[in-house]
Parts: C-alpha cells; sequence; structure tokens
C-alpha cells in the first residue's frame, strides 16, 4: 500500500521499514532529474543527523544488506521546490512489490517518451538534411 506523503513529512512513520522508488526527467536531453530503483530504507527524524533536510520531519536512510541503516540518506523531496512549495516527493511503499510494480510503470513511460522523442528528432533533421540539398 502506498505511504501518505504527508504523514512521513510530519513524522508519524519513523523507525518504520518502507520501500521508495522514483523516475523522473525534466527534459529528456539531460539526465533524470531523480532516479531511485526501488530500494529498502528506514525512516529516520531528521533530528539524528547534521544534514539540512527541507520541507519534511523525516529522511530515509538506506539500509544495508544486514538491514541496518547506513550513513546515506536520501530525502523525500526532490530539488524542484521552492518557498512554500516542496517539490515531487518519492513514491513510498510498504511492500516490495507494490514499489516494483510503480518503478516499472513509471520506467516504461519514459521509454514510449524516449521512443517519441527519438522519431522526433530523427525526422527533423532528416527533413533538414533534404531542406539543404535542395537548390536555393
Amino acid at each position: 500500500m502506498q505511504l501518505n506523503v504527508k504523514e512521513i513529512a510530519e513524522g508519524k512513520h519513523d523507525g518504520k521499514k518502507v520501500w521508495i522508488c522514483d523516475y523522473r526527467f525534466n527534459n529528456l536531453d539531460e539526465k533524470p532529474i531523480r532516479h531511485v530503483p526501488p530500494t529498502e530504507v528506514l525512516i529516520r527524524s531528521n533530528s539524528e543527523i547534521k544534514d539540512r533536510v527541507y520541507y519534511s520531519e523525516s529522511h530515509f536512510a538506506l539500509l544495508n544488506k544486514a538491514g541496518v541503516p547506513g550513513a546515506k540518506i536520501t530525502k523525500l523531496y526532490d530539488n524542484t521546490g521552492y518557498r512554500s512549495y516542496p517539490g515531487i516527493p518519492l513514491d513510498v511503499y510498504d511492500n516490495e512489490t507494490e514499489c516494483k510494480a510503480r518503478y516499472e510503470e513509471l520506467r516504461t513511460g519514459i521509454l514510449a517518451e524516449l521512443d517519441s522523442w527519438y522519431a522526433n528528432k530523427t525526422l527533423f533533421y532528416t527533413s533538414l538534411k533534404t531542406d539543404l540539398t535542395k537548390p536555393v
């Protein structure tokens, strides 16, 4: 089941193990704005770290193979936020199956967008090539 992001930001789920994922582009010509494959994490309070986490009382601590939280953290919101708008949050699930299904849905959507983008770029450059070969 997908968890309520607002409750996570308020710190109501601290200490809970969850699965997170996200895959988004702002511009297909550039690298993804956020790419987080399905990952098991522990929700922790920001009071436990020295880093500053904006718009949320909690963050995600990545778990190692033994299930122990490590030093690396992931923030709930991406870096598209400003002033009163926090940005776009990660997808957070309480089980692995739903998280992997959502990630596959995101990945499939991006692959379709990339196919369309590539077809448009190819059409543009082939039309440009034919325009250049015509006499003026």
